[in-house]
C-alpha cells in the first residue's frame, strides 16, 4: 500500500512538471513568435552571395533608394531591401523579376545562361517560384519583355503569360499565392505598354487601376503610376506643374510616390535658390513626410554654400541647419552629445540611462543633443521615432566624409559623447555614458 502511494505521488509530481513544461514552452513558442514578427515588420535588408561561375549584375529598384547594384562576391553582403523593394535581372532584352522578400539570403548561380536564385530562410515560395520569370524569358512568354521583342501583340504576350501561369497551378505545380502575385505584375505590365507610344493596344481606362496604395508594393504598378504621370506632365517638368498634375490625379501614397520620384529627377536640375524653394514647396504635398526629409537630405549640396556644405546637419522635420549655427542653438547652457546610429545596439542600449538622466537635470541648464551617423535616412527617422529622440534636439550627419567635426574628433566608434560648455566649446571629447555613475557630477 505504501509503494502504491508513493508511486502515486511520483505520477503526480511528474505530472505537474510536465504541465508546467508544456505551459513555459507555451509561453516560450508565443514569445518566440511575437518575436519573429517583431523582426519580420522590422527588417529591411537582403543579404546575398553567389556561386562561383555566377558573372550577373543584378539590381534593387526601391521607392525611396533608387538603384543599387548587386555583383558577384563569395561571402555574404547585406544591401537595403524594404517591402518597396524589388530584385532584378534586365540586361536588354531579358527582363526578369524575383519574387525576394526583406530579410531573405540568397544564394545566386547560373541555369541557362540566367541567375538561378536559392534562398536559404523562407519558404514562401519554391525554387521553381522564385526563378519562374527567367521560365518565362526562356519560353519568349513573358509580358515583362515586350517592349523589347516585340512578339505578336500585347495582349497576345499578356494572355501567354497567365495561361502558362494557370496551366501550371492546375498541375499543382505553382501555389495560388504566387500565381496572384506574378498575374498582377503581369496585369500592371500590360497596362504600362497601353500608355506607351507606338505601342498599339485597344483603349484601356486605367482611373480605376491607379491610387491602390496597397499595390506600392508591385513593381510593374510603380511603374504605371510613372507612366501615367509622365505622359500627363508632357514636356513641362517643373515642380510647380509636378505639384499641379499629382494633386489633379493622385492620392495617398501612390501620389507620395511620383512626386518624390520627379522631383528626384527636376531638382538636380536647377540652379541653387531654385531647388531651395522648390524643395520648399514640395513640403505640405506630401502625406508622408519622410519623403521631403529625403529630398532636402539630398539636394542640399544643390543649396548650400560650399562654405557651410561640409557641416550639415539634417533635422526630423526636413529641415538642414549648419555646425555654427547648431553650436549657437545651444549657447548658455552645458550641452551633452551623444554619437549613435540606428544599427549600433550598444548605443541603443543606453537610451533608457539617458532619457532618465535627462529628467534628473535642470533642462534650463543642461541640453541633451542626439547626432546620427546613419547612412540611410530612414533607418534613423524610424529608430528616433522608436527611441522617443527629442525632434528638436536630434540631427542627422551630412556630408559625413567631408565633415570637419567627424573628421577632427575621429567619430569612427560609436557610442560616443561629448560635453560642451556654456560658451559653445568641447570640454570633453570622451565623456561617460549615461548609465555611468560620473557623467551626473560632470553635467551639473
Amino acid at each position: 500500500m505504501k509503494l502504491k502511494f508513493e508511486i502515486l505521488i511520483l505520477l503526480m509530481i511528474f505530472i505537474a512538471c510536465g504541465n508546467g513544461k508544456d505551459k513555459k514552452n507555451s509561453q516560450r513558442s508565443s514569445q518566440d513568435d511575437l518575436l519573429k514578427n517583431e523582426q519580420k515588420d522590422t527588417v529591411d535588408s537582403i543579404y546575398v552571395k553567389f556561386e562561383p561561375g555566377a558573372d550577373f549584375r543584378l539590381d534593387i529598384l526601391s521607392v525611396q533608394l533608387n538603384q543599387e547594384s548587386v555583383k558577384p562576391q563569395e561571402n555574404f553582403k547585406a544591401y537595403f531591401f524594404d517591402k518597396f523593394s524589388n530584385l532584378k535581372y534586365f540586361p536588354i532584352p531579358t527582363d526578369v523579376l524575383y519574387p525576394i522578400s526583406p530579410g531573405d539570403s540568397l544564394i545566386i548561380s547560373s541555369k541557362n545562361n540566367l541567375p538561378y536564385i536559392k534562398v536559404l530562410n523562407n519558404k514562401k515560395y519554391t525554387e521553381r517560384e522564385l526563378n519562374l520569370a527567367t521560365e518565362l524569358s526562356d519560353k519568349s512568354l513573358s509580358i515583362f519583355e515586350y517592349l523589347f521583342k516585340r512578339k505578336g501583340t500585347p495582349e497576345d504576350q499578356y494572355n501567354s503569360t497567365v495561361n502558362y501561369v494557370d496551366s501550371l497551378v492546375g498541375k499543382g505545380e505553382l501555389s495560388q499565392e504566387y500565381a496572384e502575385w506574378i498575374k498582377k505584375e503581369a496585369e500592371y505590365s500590360y497596362l504600362k505598354l497601353s500608355l506607351t507610344k507606338n505601342i498599339k493596344t485597344d483603349p484601356i481606362d486605367i482611373k480605376d487601376k491607379i491610387n491602390i496604395d496597397e499595390n506600392l508594393e508591385i513593381y510593374n504598378y510603380r511603374g504605371l503610376l510613372w507612366k501615367q504621370m509622365d505622359n500627363s506632365l508632357k514636356e513641362d517638368k517643373s515642380i510647380d506643374n509636378i505639384i499641379k498634375v499629382a494633386d489633379a490625379n493622385f492620392t495617398g501614397a501612390s501620389k507620395d510616390y511620383v512626386l518624390y520620384k520627379f522631383a528626384n529627377q527636376t531638382l538636380p536640375t536647377l540652379d541653387a535658390e531654385k531647388a531651395k524653394s522648390d524643395v520648399a514647396k514640395l513640403h505640405d504635398h506630401f502625406a508622408d513626410k519622410t519623403y521631403h526629409t529625403l529630398l532636402t537630405s539630398r539636394y542640399q549640396d544643390t543649396y548650400q554654400t560650399t562654405t557651410t556644405a561640409a557641416d550639415q546637419f539634417l533635422q526630423p522635420n526636413g529641415e538642414t541647419i549648419s555646425l555654427a549655427d547648431l553650436l549657437a542653438k545651444y549657447k548658455g547652457k552645458m550641452v551633452y552629445i551623444d554619437f549613435w546610429a540606428s544599427w549600433c545596439m550598444p548605443c541603443r542600449a543606453e537610451f533608457p540611462s539617458s532619457h532618465a538622466l535627462k529628467k534628473r537635470m535642470d533642462n534650463d541648464k543642461v541640453a541633451f543633443v542626439y547626432i546620427s551617423i546613419d547612412k540611410v535616412q530612414n533607418d534613423w527617422l524610424k529608430a528616433n521615432n522608436e527611441e522617443k529622440l527629442s525632434v528638436t534636439d536630434s540631427y542627422l550627419v551630412l556630408n559625413q566624409k567631408e565633415s570637419s567635426l567627424l573628421n577632427k574628433y575621429k567619430l569612427g566608434t560609436i557610442p560616443r559623447y561629448f560635453i560642451m560648455d556654456k560658451e559653445g566649446k568641447i570640454i570633453h571629447s570622451d565623456a561617460p555614458r549615461p548609465s555611468s555613475p560620473e557623467i551626473e557630477k560632470l553635467l551639473r
